[in-house]
């Protein structure tokens, strides 16, 4: 039982790491993963669209002449 508790925390803290990696709050990724499901947390995290590069996209085409 201790096991499924360490992987299921590990995991929460990897969706939270991923999360704010792609411009989002990992904080709050880690919570949901840990309250919520990791899986659940992770396939949402994969679906939704990467903050970082759309912030990047919208720089660069607010720099062009």
């Amino acid at each position: 039982m201790a096991l499924v508790l360490l992987l299921w925390l590990g995991i929460a803290v990897v969706i939270g790491v991923g999360a704010k990696g792609r411009g989002r709050s990992g904080f709050g990724w880690f919570l949901l993963a840990l309250f919520l499901s990791p899986l659940v947390a992770g396939l949402l995290l994969v679906v939704l669209p990467d903050l970082r590069l759309r912030e990047l996209l919208s720089r660069r085409t607010s720099m062009s002449p």
